[in-house]
């Protein structure tokens, strides 16, 4: 039953996050082997796809921003680790959810969606 409720999750948040990206949604994907070499502020802040998120947030700055993870512990670590990053980089926290997917996934994805598109 909890493997048929988690599959069912899964499922429910790969669609959810297919329509964000078909609804023409900023999508920036960050790599672990970069992430994992950028140990350092400015090697963090210098990762072009951190930047891009940041700067298309910042030109609408009323979106909401989706950090997608690979849902493992490792996953969940990156994740907060990226969500402090963000509020670090002038991101509101309030604007910032996390969302866990594929634990196969060697990547993390930043959604930008447009507040009028976010459904509760």
């Amino acid at each position: 039953m909890l493997l048929t409720t988690r599959c069912l999750t899964m499922v429910a948040l790969i669609i959810t996050v297919s329509a964000i990206v078909c609804a023409g949604e900023q999508v920036f994907t960050i790599d672990a082997g970069d992430w994992s070499r950028a140990k350092h502020g400015e090697r963090v802040a210098d990762l072009k796809p951190l930047r891009k998120a940041v700067r298309t947030w910042m030109a609408s700055s009323s979106g909401q921003l989706f950090v997608v993870y690979p849902e493992t512990e490792k996953g969940e670590f990156w994740a907060q680790e990226l969500v402090d990053w963000l509020v670090a980089l002038g991101i509101p926290s309030q604007h910032i959810e996390i969302r866990a997917i594929n634990p196969t996934e060697t990547h993390i994805k930043i959604l930008i969606v447009e507040s009028s598109k976010v459904r509760p």
